[in-house]
């Protein structure tokens, strides 16, 4: 049974530390001007299925509809790392 909680706890570690990644990067390529490479692609093929939804729900509320700018990247990452906090890590199963 730790056998199988380590494999699964590290594969989550794993998984969200792309994810972190890839919106990192989603973030940061426009503002060097590669916005059309093909790691901007792979990028938002990766956390566009974490972010939409996010970016839906702030839409519905009056006060994100009119902010400026697209915060659901910080919220995301928020809440990323909130699961980083309370999901153990994969030595606790050794």
């Amino acid at each position: 049974m730790n056998i199988l909680m380590y494999i699964v706890s590290g594969t989550v570690e794993i998984f969200l530390c792309l994810l972190s990644f890839a919106i990192v990067l989603r973030i940061l390529l426009p503002l060097i001007g590669t916005e059309g490479g093909l790691l901007y692609s792979a990028s938002v093929a990766l956390s566009e299925p974490v972010v939409a939804p996010i970016r839906g729900l702030l839409s519905k509320s009056e006060f994100f509809e009119s902010f400026p700018m697209d915060i659901s990247y910080v919220i995301t990452i928020g809440g990323i790392l909130l699961i980083y906090t309370f999901f153990p890590s994969a030595s606790a199963f050794l």
